[in-house]
């Protein structure tokens, strides 16, 4: 009896310990945070720790900000007198961020912004890492973007 009643309890556990790690991975898939508690401790993985920005100023590709820091080599090029494009490569801390967020948003919209406003908003078709480029810009928004991400001086 002893038996059958040890065995009940360690197949309650079982389950209950199933079932945690089920919601654990189903939270996972639906939680969009990607960045790490500010509450101390080692910070496990390679996961940043985010500090929430007050201002929408700057350049933001979904809620990722790349700043002057972020960007390792920008590029602009003109097509024509009325549109240009530019490309860019970000350091290993952004493209993972960027890279992580835009893995588990493929399919849906995403907006490019600088200073608040909107210049562009595409369907992720595939996760965006390290090297990107920005085409069919309006001269002025690749202006801006350069600005923007420039280093300061």
């Amino acid at each position: 009896m002893l038996k059958k009643n040890l065995m009940g309890g360690l197949q309650v556990l079982a389950v209950a310990a199933l079932a945690f790690w089920a919601g654990m991975q189903f939270q996972k898939i639906r939680y969009d945070d990607i960045c790490l508690d500010m509450g101390g401790g080692s910070n496990p993985g390679n996961h940043p720790i985010c500090v929430m920005e007050r201002s929408d100023d700057g350049f933001w590709i979904g809620p990722v900000r790349i700043t002057p820091a972020s960007v390792i080599a920008i590029d602009r090029s003109d097509a024509s007198s009325s549109t240009s494009q530019i490309s860019i490569k970000l350091n290993e801390p952004a493209a993972q961020a960027l890279l992580e967020y835009t893995e588990r948003h493929v399919g849906q919209d995403l907006e490019v912004r600088v200073d608040g406003g909107v210049i562009r908003r595409v369907r992720i078709a595939e996760a965006i890492g390290a090297a990107f480029t920005l085409p069919d810009l309006s001269p002025e928004d690749a202006t801006t973007i350069l600005r923007t991400l420039s280093p300061q001086t």
